[in-house]
């Protein structure tokens, strides 16, 4: 027994000195790992310095265009009664038209989500309860159960104890039936009292940058993934904290809007007019009656997410991309936005061959209130835009229980009969004083409606309930859908 002492202690000894090496190596790799961070932050603000030198003096002066309406000649004032004297073989000029699939991923495959998450803070945590945290935050939100007012803790829990307090002070924004808190760093403070000058567009992107603006992007970042915001919600929701943190500022507001949508990714620009700032950005649709300016590689729309007027026929423009950013907005999304509820009800009634149906729907006003924000643009984005939950549960079930036991024929007329006779006719300049293509969602929510609006519903109802293909044709001053049946059937036909 004695003999085996002296080898246990020459293993207790190796095993001491690989010990002490481990925790070495592990304090090397954890001071190089200090150091390359230190040289990226570094360089990061280099970048942000030389952009903010280039606000204050590469400027230019430039006309700008406007987008026409997409319509050649005036809507009808009353709805279009269907003619079937005219032929479109016969190459009459009514059925010149542009074709619009309802497929959500024929023009482009890539989903429309909010920008890419941010890593997480380094937080106080151990590896694997920061796994845990992952995992929960890919739980999908039942609308059911989505709470209006963010929870702070969930967020602050995230951080460590030096991230808290690089967040000295704290607001709150209202955002379409949701109320969130927003932690900040005071440093970000600056205003645009006084005369604009494009010195002081470049100081207050220093301003900015010098703000932990790290901390304030990743709150930002996280309600969109919560609430299933696309990239127009995305804006809506940095430019809502903007109205928070600078009240009145318009300018303020706008220097905000590009700083946080360039450091998210998006390929932003800015113009001034007088005393005044605008935010300018592509976007992969037409912005219709809008002004735009053609840059080296991208056309860039003046875009007012107030709603504002944005009729300039020139201005000094700054149109330089950030460093590394390159997503475009895209209005499209492939399910709605998952928004507090505020529920409202819609009875419709219609009728067909002889007789009466009446259909109750429900709706979420705080989402018809986000819809209206839309900018008048492609119909390809209502057309590949899904009803909510709340209204598919509410109405589909009833239809295909109505429809069940017909030929696919007569099933698609009385979709059509619904989608026509269900709401008045009115045109978009009567009943809102502009134009617009109404989302499905908002079709069955205002009383009136016109031809496209209409054709958008159809199209939906069409592959909801029957499961039939459709796309929608947009003739000079009108708007229709074709089915592809399963069928042979009479009457006139497209190939596409």
């Amino acid at each position: 027994m004695k003999k085996i002492y002296p080898t246990l202690v020459l293993m207790l000894l190796l095993l001491g000195t690989q010990q002490a090496l481990a925790q070495q190596w592990q304090q090397k790799l954890k001071e190089m790992k200090a150091r390359i961070q230190q040289k990226v932050d570094r360089q990061q603000k280099e970048v942000d310095a030389r952009y903010a030198e280039h606000l204050r003096r590469v400027w230019e002066k430039a006309e700008f265009m406007k987008a026409p309406a997409p319509f050649s000649i005036p809507k009808p004032g009353e709805t279009p009664i269907y003619d079937p004297r005219v032929n479109p073989s016969a190459g009459n000029e009514a059925f010149d038209f542009d074709l619009f699939p309802t497929n959500p991923r024929a023009a482009d495959d890539r989903p429309d989500f909010a920008p890419p998450p941010l890593p997480m803070p380094e937080a106080e945590i151990e590896e694997e309860e920061l796994v845990i945290m992952e995992e929960e935050q890919e739980e999908e939100v039942d609308y059911h159960e989505l709470p209006s007012e963010f929870s702070a803790d969930d967020f602050r829990a995230e951080l460590s104890r030096e991230q808290l307090r690089r967040l000295n002070r704290s607001t709150s924004f209202d955002f379409f039936g949701a109320h969130f808190p927003l932690y900040y760093n005071s440093a970000i403070g600056f205003n645009f009292e006084g005369r604009l000058s494009e010195r002081r567009i470049g100081d207050a992107w220093s301003t900015l940058d010098e703000g932990e603006y790290e901390l304030l992007l990743y709150q930002f970042v996280r309600l969109a993934n919560m609430h299933k915001l696309n990239d127009w919600g995305y804006c809506q929701l940095i430019n809502s904290a903007a109205k928070s943190l600078y009240p009145g500022d318009i300018n303020a507001q706008t220097m905000f809007n590009l700083f946080f949508l360039s450091k998210s990714g998006y390929v932003v620009g800015i113009s001034y007019h007088g005393n005044r700032l605008y935010l300018m950005f592509p976007a992969l649709q037409t912005i219709y009656g809008t002004t735009f300016l053609r840059g080296k590689d991208y056309k860039y729309y003046l875009v007012d997410l107030n709603g504002g007027s944005t009729d300039l026929d020139e201005a000094y423009v700054f149109n330089k991309t950030y460093p590394n950013a390159d997503r475009i907005v895209n209005f499209r999304f492939f399910q709605a936005p998952q928004l507090p509820l505020r529920e409202v009800s819609r009875r419709l009634q219609f009728e067909y061959k002889g007789r009466e149906y009446e259909l109750n729907v429900r709706l979420n006003k705080n989402l018809i209130n986000f819809y209206a924000t839309y900018p008048f643009t492609d119909l390809d984005v209502p057309l590949t835009t899904p009803l909510s939950d709340m209204a598919y549960n509410s109405l589909i079930p009833q239809l295909k229980e109505i429809v069940a036991d017909m030929p696919e024929t007569e099933a698609v007329n009385l979709l059509l009969r619904f989608s026509q006779t269900a709401f008045a006719y009115e045109t978009d300049d009567k009943q809102f004083g502009r134009e617009n293509y109404l989302f499905a969602e908002e079709t069955l929510y205002y009383p009136a409606s016109d031809c496209e609006d209409r054709s958008v519903l159809f199209a939906y109802l069409v592959e909801e309930v029957l499961g039939l293909d459709a796309v929608a044709l947009i003739f000079p001053g009108h708007a229709a859908t074709a089915v592809r049946f399963n069928q042979q059937h009479s009457g006139d036909f497209i190939t596409f």
